[in-house]
């Protein structure tokens, strides 16, 4: 369940989420694939929309990073932004319970040296499935000094 393309509000969303828990095994996303939409999204924001789709009975909430990596929870020169990373983290949040898009190498070897080896990573193209877990493993210069 995303509002990250079409218009709808977080309370709508909630509601949609909240509705098909009931049934089914809910994955929300917070984020949007608009750049500007999402370069203007706050921590706050960020924080409030995943404390929402948890409450309404998501399973597990997806932070959007597109599959560019310029969008979401990424700058539009595919950075990770630290800020709401940081922030969203001092909540408390059950990390095993977010899914973080990282589809460049880049994002994926910052949420490993952030989240540890068990991050769950999502919209990582098939190809780079292999790399990936070398880096889990600490198989590959990135990773390979930081005991993963």
């Amino acid at each position: 369940m995303s509002n990250g393309t079409i218009p709808m509000g977080n309370a709508e969303k909630a509601r949609w989420i909240s509705r098909l828990a009931e049934d089914f095994t809910v994955v929300s996303e917070v984020g949007f694939k608009d750049q500007g939409r999402s370069a203007d999204m706050t921590p706050a924001e960020w924080i409030e929309a995943i404390r929402s789709d948890f409450a309404a009975g998501a399973a597990i909430v997806t932070t959007e990073a597109r599959e560019s990596g310029r969008s979401g929870l990424c700058t539009s020169d595919g950075r990770p932004r630290h800020d709401v990373l940081d922030d969203v983290l001092a909540t408390g949040v059950d990390v095993d319970r977010m899914l973080f898009e990282a589809p460049t190498k880049e994002l994926q070897v910052w949420f490993l040296q952030r989240l540890g080896t068990a991050a769950n990573l999502g919209n990582v193209a098939a190809a780079d499935v292999i790399g990936l877990e070398t880096l889990r493993l600490g198989l590959r210069s990135d990773t390979l000094r930081t005991g993963r």
